[in-house]
């Protein structure tokens, strides 16, 4: 991570498609599989989309971590919704965003590293994953409360991007 501060970044990138074949590498997908990305978001190649990308990672349940390093300087429409993309992809498949602007990588190298994988650390080693009954009543809307017993909150992540659909009655 800390070379990134020392690179330029030149031509066209194919994020999405990236991911994709990054994805596509899984042979058996499993609880608490990730991606972990270190870039500037922007995608101006790729032939698959982020619906698409998004469908893919939530149905393989693999989330993403984005490592987000902005170029310095003005940036270009592009690189604002590259960025803007890096987050909703991560937000959708409860993975997280941590922005590391070069000149903070260049500068405090330890202290950054140690914020960063405090973070990382933090989303990783609390990963679970909770089944539910869904009600088989058509048209019936239900309520679901989850909460992490001495736990707060704020520092947790939790994500489940889709609707829930009741289940067909066996005939």
């Amino acid at each position: 991570m800390l070379d990134v501060a020392k690179q330029e970044p030149t031509g066209r990138t194919a994020l999405f498609d990236s991911i994709d074949q990054a994805l596509s590498l899984f042979q058996i997908t499993q609880l608490g599989d990730a991606i972990y990305l270190v870039t500037d978001g922007e995608d101006n190649k790729s032939q698959v989309s982020i619906r698409k990308l998004k469908e893919k990672l939530a149905v393989h349940g693999v989330r993403v971590f984005v490592f987000l390093v902005p170029i310095d300087g003005v940036m270009t429409v592009e690189e604002a919704e590259g960025q803007s993309q890096m987050g909703e992809l991560a937000e959708y498949t409860g993975g997280y965003v941590i922005r590391a602007p070069w000149q903070e990588i260049g500068t405090n190298d330890e202290a950054w590293l140690t914020r960063v994988a405090t973070r990382i650390r933090s989303q990783l080693q609390e990963m679970y994953q909770i089944a539910l009954d869904i009600p088989s009543v058509e048209g019936s809307k239900g309520r679901v409360k989850v909460g992490l017993a001495g736990r707060k909150l704020n520092n947790n992540t939790l994500t489940y991007p889709r609707q829930l659909v009741p289940c067909t009655p066996v005939p």
